[in-house]
Parts: structure tokens; sequence; C-alpha cells
């Protein structure tokens, strides 16, 4: 496992699916060495998608769909429109101490190849309204981008 580790979590808009295939194509171009590998739902933000991890040496990176909480989807399913909301994606990050600039290195090419500003979480019901939580997570990305600067 990772020693000496850091923690970084974020939300993106950006699907589960596009996200991992970017992050695939970055670390390929970089000739860093990686492994996928999924697990069960993460059942308080989605109970139907697996979570995809990809481990590198330096860190791993954790790829989380997010449907809503349970009680807003049971309340969508009675209502009948939970098919009309798109989730969003949670990345949860580990990398060693040592390995920052590697990891940020990383992240910042993802956030200048993303198709769209990975910030953007408006399309998901539950954060439309949340000002606090999309400048919080606008804020995280914008220290990824300007690191090293």
């Amino acid at each position: 496992m990772l020693s000496t580790v850091k923690r970084w979590e974020v939300y993106m808009g950006l699907s589960q699916e596009k996200s991992v295939r970017l992050f695939k194509e970055i670390l390929e171009s970089r000739g860093i060495s990686y492994q996928i590998s999924t697990s069960h739902p993460h059942f308080m933000y989605d109970d139907q998608h697996e979570k995809i991890l990809i481990r590198t040496p330096d860190f791993h990176i954790q790829f989380i769909y997010v449907s809503a909480d349970p009680l807003t989807r049971i309340f969508t399913n009675v209502m009948g429109i939970s098919k009309q909301h798109s989730g969003i994606t949670l990345l949860s990050c580990k990398f060693k101490k040592q390995s920052k600039g590697s990891f940020y290195s990383v992240m910042k090419s993802f956030v200048h190849n993303a198709p769209s500003d990975p910030w953007h979480i408006t399309s998901h019901p539950r954060f439309r309204f949340a000002v606090l939580l999309q400048l919080i997570t606008k804020y995280k990305w914008k220290r990824i981008d300007d690191f090293g600067q």
C-alpha cells in the first residue's frame, strides 16, 4: 500500500467512463504503468455502478459514480424521473507525499484535456442549488490547475 499517503477528493461533472478513458490516455502518453480494477458500488452514492480504481506506482484514483443519496433515489424512482438525471463522478485519490508533483502533473493534464470544465457539477439535481459545494469543487480543481505556476 502507499506509505505517507495524502488524500484528495473532488466531484466532477464528467461521466465515470469518459473520465477513466481520459486518465488512461494521459497515463499511456506519459509512459506511466497502471492497473485497472473494479469493486462493488458505493451504496451512499449509487447502488448500480461499480467503483473503478486506477493504480499506478505513485497514486491510486478511485472513480465513484454519484447518482444520488438513497433517499433521493427512492424519491426519484417513485416519481418516475430517476432515468432523467445523469450522474457525476467522485474522484477519491491517494498519492505518496513524495510523488505529489507527478500526481498533480497528471491531474493538471486531465483538467486541460477534459471535454468540459470538470468542476461543472450542476447537471446533477442535488448540486444545482448547492452553491457552496459548487464553489468548493471549483476551488479544488483550480488549485490543481494553478499547481506549479
